[in-house]
């Protein structure tokens, strides 16, 4: 996994707050892949190209192990993503996973957890929403 500095993930953590200033920042200053993977997870298939073609496939690995599907978190764990994998299943809630990264010394990634919890909370609502269009 990518060693982010800690101002890069607390500005990841802002970028999923919809922070268009800090995401600008992410990319100029070669993050892309954090932004991408915010857009990913809110549904653009051009965000999932983007990540390949640029070589970030855990991003689209992790945007789908948050989308229930186990398959892709066995591919995190295989090719060396588990701090990745780990991160999702904190902001998921799954027993354990917070600690994991704390003991693991990845107690950075623990100040994305919330942000991360509600973004996909607020694309869950999106996505669920009955009187949202479809055609959107």
């Amino acid at each position: 996994m990518k060693d982010y500095p800690d101002k890069v993930l607390v500005a990841w953590g802002e970028a999923m707050r919809d922070n268009e200033d800090i995401s600008k920042w992410l990319h100029k200053n070669g993050f892309g892949e954090l932004v991408y993977f915010i857009l990913s997870l809110r549904g653009s298939t051009q965000a999932d190209k983007w990540l390949f073609s640029h070589g970030h496939p855990e991003m689209v690995a992790l945007v789908d192990f948050i989308n229930d599907k186990p398959i892709a978190g066995q591919w995190l764990e295989k090719h060396g993503f588990i701090p990745l994998k780990r991160l999702a299943e904190a902001a998921l809630d799954e027993p354990g996973a917070a600690q994991w990264l704390a003991a693991h010394d990845y107690r950075s990634l623990l100040l994305i957890v919330p942000r991360l919890r509600k973004l996909i909370e607020d694309v869950d609502f999106d996505t669920n929403d009955v009187h949202k269009s479809p055609w959107r």
